[in-house]
């Protein structure tokens, strides 16, 4: 089955701002987070960890299934859409006195 996955910030630039990706039948989301971080090099992400029964990327990575927060043993369908955003840095748009 094929599935989408969108890429932002220097995701979007290290890698692209979205592939397309065939997986499994009855694939999990963490699964596909887990070879998609393989893949890319992003680090090793097991999906059966603590840290993602707490939806927690390493990197503190924000993962998404069709723009809502979901559980990384969630099943996938065709179709879906998996978003992968890096942390937010900011700074340098405040105002200065």
């Amino acid at each position: 089955m094929r599935i989408k996955i969108k890429f932002f910030g220097f995701l979007a630039q290290r890698i692209s701002r979205q592939i397309k990706m065939n997986v499994k039948e009855e694939a999990k989301l963490g699964e596909v987070i887990a070879e998609v971080f393989s893949k890319y090099g992003l680090g090793r992400f097991d999906p059966n960890s603590p840290t993602a029964k707490a939806k927690v990327t390493p990197g503190l990575l924000r993962v998404f299934l069709n723009g809502k927060e979901s559980s990384f043993d969630r099943k996938l369908k065709e179709d879906d859409e998996i978003l992968i955003l890096p942390p937010l840095v900011g700074g340098g748009l405040c105002s200065q006195p």
